[in-house]
């Protein structure tokens, strides 16, 4: 169940991420919405991971532990994490093909 406390850490963490845009992103993330017509942020959880991935504006806004969020005690922690970022370095990307 989800108590004021909890509410109050998602909060926080929304408002840190949101914060955290660049004004361009922000500008993209609102008209993706509009475009969309799908207004706020939704949470989701992974299979496997135990995350929790909130997303905005069709793509992550912010990634955090479900244990992190539902321990009043643990320190919360923001980090950038790209949607689009692979996953190895590509060719171009470390001076051409080898």
């Amino acid at each position: 169940m989800i108590n004021d406390q909890t509410t109050a850490r998602v909060r926080a963490i929304l408002t840190e991420a949101i914060a955290g845009l660049d004004p361009a992103d922000l500008n993209e993330r609102i008209a993706w919405c509009r475009e969309h017509n799908q207004h706020g942020v939704r949470m989701h959880t992974t299979a496997d991971d135990d995350l929790l991935e909130f997303r905005w504006g069709g793509r992550r806004l912010a990634l955090v532990r479900a244990d992190d969020l539902a321990d009043p005690d643990a320190v919360l922690r923001a980090e950038f994490v790209a949607d689009d970022v692979p996953d190895t370095v590509p060719d171009d990307w470390a001076g051409g093909a080898r």
